[in-house]
């Protein structure tokens, strides 16, 4: 008979157990925001002739993005802001500088295959984001007319490779 007692007990518990369950629930939601950091250079590829009264060159807009509040923008170039003639067994060079909208004026880029760090001309912490649309900025370059580039340096092709690379901090 007591195990009957028990057994209705223990029903009676569950039952009132179900009866008491709580009432409310948590959802608990996580979103995440994707990164944006992107650099699109209007005119990869710019060609010219030098004169003899030295110039600034129109390289064409870059646009940058960045929903990043902390980033930098790092430009350099493989020469080192030189332009060289691979044709000859010493290659001329010929020096220009570079600007980029109002974050770079006239300045030398550093040489190499890696952007600069954060102490070199080149780099440049930025804070607050862009424009959905980005930031469009127009390059060019300057050359100097010492010595007459036409009569101090080789015919042919002169070349380098300009980087831009945004990233955050």
């Amino acid at each position: 008979m007591k195990k009957k007692y028990l057994t209705a007990f223990f029903i009676l518990v569950a039952l009132a157990g179900s009866v008491f369950a709580a009432t409310t629930g948590t959802v608990d939601l996580t979103g995440t925001v994707t990164q944006v950091l992107n650099v699109s250079v209007a005119n990869p590829t710019v060609s010219f002739t030098f004169n003899t009264a030295g110039a600034s060159v129109p390289l064409g807009n870059v646009t940058l993005k960045s929903n990043m509040k902390s980033w930098a923008v790092k430009v350099w170039s493989t020469n080192g802001s030189t332009l060289k003639n691979a044709n000859t067994p010493t290659p001329d060079e010929i020096a220009y500088s570079f600007s980029m909208g109002s974050l770079f004026s006239g300045i030398t880029l550093i040489a190499g295959n890696t952007a600069p760090l954060s102490s070199q001309e080149g780099y440049l912490s930025m804070t607050g984001k862009t424009a959905a649309s980005g930031s469009v900025l127009a390059m060019s370059v300057t050359y100097g007319a010492e010595g007459s580039v036409l009569w101090t340096s080789d015919a042919g092709f002169y070349t380098d490779t300009i980087h831009i690379e945004i990233a955050a901090n």
